[in-house]
């Protein structure tokens, strides 16, 4: 009995140590750890099949950030669940405005949660935004 509760120790040490590093914060991370990861999630948003007629590949993109000023209890709101002072990340992907024109300043702008380290939408060039969370549902 007690060889089975010495065994059990550290394997619930160790789930815990994984769950804990896995619900870490993006801001918890270092500067360039954190924006490696940030595009690394808004690159496979803007990559997927439903996107690529608005996928481009010029210039950097470049991420900025923002705090949630409000409780955002909107269901319908692409951002519905953040809480005032929650950080969110945009990820903004540029087009040669000297060669098209689109309703919008980049070809396409994916939000991403600072908690959930998830995309929670996806501005494309044409104004449309598309709540990613309503996909996933669907998709099930």
């Amino acid at each position: 009995m007690k060889k089975k509760l010495l065994l059990m120790v550290p394997v619930i040490i160790c789930c815990g140590i994984g769950s804990s590093l896995k619900a870490q914060r993006l801001s918890d991370l270092p500067k360039a750890e954190r924006e490696a990861k940030i595009l690394e999630i808004a690159q496979e948003v803007y990559q997927r099949d439903r996107f690529k007629a608005f996928y481009r590949e010029y210039g950097e993109p470049f991420i900025t950030e923002f705090v949630y000023t409000f409780d955002n209890d909107n269901p319908n709101s692409p951002s519905y669940g953040a809480r005032k002072g929650d950080i969110m990340y945009k990820v903004h992907f540029p087009y040669d405005q000297t060669k098209e024109v689109m309703e919008e300043e980049c070809a396409a702008m994916v939000t991403i949660y600072d908690k959930t380290a998830e995309a929670v939408h996806i501005l494309l060039g044409n104004g449309f935004i598309i709540i990613l969370k309503k996909i996933k549902e669907k998709e099930k």
